[in-house]
């Protein structure tokens, strides 16, 4: 099912992105296991050097009527290679809030299942030109692809917000209980060692 919506009717868009409980499995690519970013607060300035690749979805908020979007997520900060003894890999995860902002419109496939991780956030340039062409006649600033839906985002950028201090997982999300529960709190934790 293809949708868009402008920026006042996007509420109906939450309606049908519902989070829900799985698991990923696989690395990062442009943040990578030796590239961890030193800061708890990062916008689209940072694009390149962070990925969202298994980043969990374990809620979103809209906030349409100030053109603002939110997702709280785990964010894998660093991937550990396994030690001789060891089989998988561990991450370094914390609990982050990613906010796009001045959102002016969005459209997106939710054929699949409800959201759950994301696989990747691209340049608009990336998205697959069925999802967007009949809302604007450019491509939007950024992508979202995921597990469960696609979503085209027409925007001024993005803020990320780690709220906590990265922990070390041989697993690729937090419990509810770690995390502090669903939030979307946008204050980055200290800088940590």
């Amino acid at each position: 099912m293809l949708w868009t919506m402008a920026a006042d009717p996007l509420r109906r868009v939450f309606d049908i992105l519902r989070s829900k409980s799985s698991i990923g499995w696989s690395g990062s690519a442009r943040g990578g296991p030796d590239r961890p970013l030193p800061r708890s607060v990062w916008t689209e300035e940072d694009f390149e050097r962070i990925e969202w690749h298994d980043s969990k979805i374990h809620g979103y908020m809209n906030q349409l009527d100030e053109g603002r979007l939110l997702f709280d997520l785990d964010y894998h900060v660093k991937w550990v290679h396994p030690q001789p003894s060891e089989v998988f890999m561990r991450t370094s995860i914390s609990p982050a809030t990613l906010v796009f902002h001045s959102v002016r419109a969005i459209a997106g496939d939710a054929d699949l299942d409800l959201p759950d991780e994301f696989q990747g956030i691209d340049r608009g340039v990336e998205c697959p030109r069925a999802l967007w062409e009949s809302v604007q006649p450019t491509p939007p600033d950024w992508f979202l692809d995921g597990i469960g839906f696609s979503m085209a985002i027409w925007c001024d950028g993005f803020t990320q917000y780690l709220r906590r201090a990265p922990v070390l997982r041989t697993n690729c999300f937090l419990r509810i209980a770690e995390r502090g529960g669903v939030c979307f709190d946008e204050v980055g934790y200290t800088q940590y060692a």
